[in-house]
């Protein structure tokens, strides 16, 4: 780890990187769209799976993978059919081409993209998502029970920082969980 990163807020981190001074940055697809206007002509971005550990159950090329915009109309909105109307817009194959078009980033989609001139960190990407298939995973403490987040991403820190290894690191992950289990006031979620 490049020292000293921790302290850095992402625009300063990303300026490293574009620096190469750093020879990755954990970030989402969205990186190569907001770095377009600032990073080197020649730098291509490229989307890399989660490193796994020798034994790990899951293949090489999965990774985690989230849809992070969330749309939403609400029920008593004033124009809810309008609403409903441009996310239908929005969502349709030719749309979703051109928000990847805009934005570099993959759309949530199947077959949107197709056809489409990629760039490199946005065709990284899709193919990421595509080698990881049905292994490919999502986690949702951080939405589901928000006040655990602080801590795990506070051991992330730590752990990237060296200050901790791994077995401190999942020691800390899992009092957090055990706290947010133990909770009689935290709402209990399910996936379905």
């Amino acid at each position: 780890m490049l020292e000293g990163t921790e302290g850095l807020d992402h625009i300063q981190s990303q300026t490293r990187w574009n620096e190469h001074k750093a020879a990755f940055i954990p970030c989402g697809s969205w990186l190569e769209n907001e770095q377009k206007s600032v990073a080197p002509p020649e730098f291509q971005t490229t989307v890399a799976p989660t490193p796994l550990m020798s034994g790990a159950a899951l293949p090489f090329g999965c990774s985690r993978i989230e849809a992070a915009e969330a749309f939403v109309v609400p029920a008593k909105a004033a124009n809810q059919v309008g609403g409903l109307e441009y996310l239908r817009t929005m969502l349709s194959k030719d749309g979703a081409a051109e928000f990847t078009k805009l934005t570099a980033a993959p759309t949530v989609v199947n077959g949107a993209t197709e056809g489409v001139e990629l760039t490199p960190g946005a065709q990284s990407a899709i193919d990421l998502i595509e080698s990881g298939g049905e292994d490919s995973w999502n986690y949702y403490f951080a939405v589901w029970y928000s006040p655990m987040d602080p801590k795990v991403q506070s051991a992330v820190g730590e752990l990237a920082a060296g200050r901790i290894d791994a077995e401190e690191f999942c020691a800390q992950a899992q009092q957090a969980a055990d706290e947010t289990a133990e909770d009689p006031s935290t709402k209990k979620r399910t996936r379905t």
